[in-house]
């Protein structure tokens, strides 16, 4: 769905698109530093979230049920490499150009930058939510990640610097649930 939204949008707003503008896509990758940056913050976010659900969950004895995405690399195989496919390349660039480039971009237009900016972060966490529900924690985690990834993108006037962060939190995701998966004997 959401390559049929950005290919549906390279159709019919081109110019928009590469515009650094909030009122443009900003598809664009911007300096090497600020990918840098982005990949830092990624992992900063990420590795704060699970310190934290660790300890909530060390603590209360709760551990969350995982959602179809999350259980999906305890199959192992093509499984496993699809999800990480999918995790670590596929989501955070066509999340990143839908959501804090299109997306955002065509709320901006239409309502302003606050408005967009807290319209495209609810609708971007409300559609993870059913990988997260029953677990309130990760629906902080998400909720931070898009925020952060919607600060970067208007920080630096481009996408590139909002991907390397989702990257960098996405993969830090997965390697911690592969991590687990070793320590299981998996």
């Amino acid at each position: 769905g959401g390559i049929a939204v950005l290919l549906t949008a390279r159709k019919l707003v081109p110019d928009q698109l590469f515009d650094p503008e909030p009122s443009g896509a900003a598809w664009r990758i911007g300096e090497r530093r600020n990918l840098f940056v982005g990949f830092g913050a990624g992992l900063g976010t990420c590795f704060t979230y699970v310190i934290i659900a660790g300890l909530y969950q060390y603590w209360s004895g709760h551990t969350p049920r995982p959602g179809p995405i999350t259980a999906l690399p305890n199959n192992g195989g093509l499984d496993l490499l699809l999800w990480l496919v999918m995790l670590v390349i596929l989501a955070p660039l066509i999340e990143e150009a839908l959501f804090r480039g299109v997306v955002f971009a065509g709320f901006q237009n239409s309502w302003g930058r606050a408005p967009a900016a807290i319209l495209t972060s609810v609708v971007f966490w409300v559609l993870h939510l059913w990988d997260m529900a029953g677990f309130w924690l990760a629906m902080v985690g998400i909720a931070s990640m898009s925020i952060l990834t919607l600060w970067l993108r208007l920080r630096y006037s481009a996408i590139g610097p909002a991907i390397a962060a989702h990257v960098g939190y996405n993969g830090f995701i997965a390697a911690v649930l592969l991590l687990s998966r070793l320590g299981e004997g998996r």
